[in-house]
């Protein structure tokens, strides 16, 4: 996470940066902070497939499904052609 946060400060905007700073926070397990760091983005703009995956693995994690496939709907609706949206949403 420390390359996302020196990317960040340089350029606060970089998508790449704020989608593994995400990831780097599923990987570390702290899901309630990856959500809402997820949900903060996602409300900037940010629509990549990704960062909806990302978002629903952290809810799934949590055990609530039932936003995780909310999440999964909305990036598919953002995103119509990611087929790892479509598949992961069924």
């Amino acid at each position: 996470m420390e390359k996302a946060e020196v990317v960040l400060k340089e350029q606060p905007t970089n998508e790449e940066a704020l989608l593994l700073k995400g990831g780097s926070l599923l990987a570390k397990k702290e899901n309630d902070r990856a959500i809402q760091f997820l949900k903060e983005i996602s409300d900037k703009g940010v629509r990549a497939p990704d960062a909806y995956l990302m978002l629903a693995s952290a809810y799934l994690a949590k055990q609530n499904a039932g936003e995780a496939e909310k999440t999964l709907r909305q990036g598919i609706s953002n995103n119509p052609k990611s087929g790892a949206l479509h598949f992961r949403a069924g």
